[in-house]
């Protein structure tokens, strides 16, 4: 499904109108940021902060208890 949500974001053609979930919202702005953060090698505490709330705010799964971040 995120596949179809980024396509139809990055590519003008039908259906003028799709549903966006909170989910999808999440992935594309945690995706993009995290790119960011990869090509110019720097983050800053407002970006850690837009990474973090999705999380925080119930839009993705919590962190796994065995991850070493």
């Amino acid at each position: 499904m995120f596949k179809d949500v980024k396509n139809w974001l990055k590519h003008i053609k039908p259906p003028d109108e799709i549903e966006i979930t909170d989910f999808d919202a999440a992935i594309s702005i945690t995706r993009a940021t995290s790119k960011s953060i990869a090509v110019f090698r720097e983050s800053f505490p407002t970006i850690e902060d837009f990474v973090a709330w999705p999380r925080q705010n119930g839009h993705l799964s919590p962190q796994a208890p065995d991850s070493k971040d």
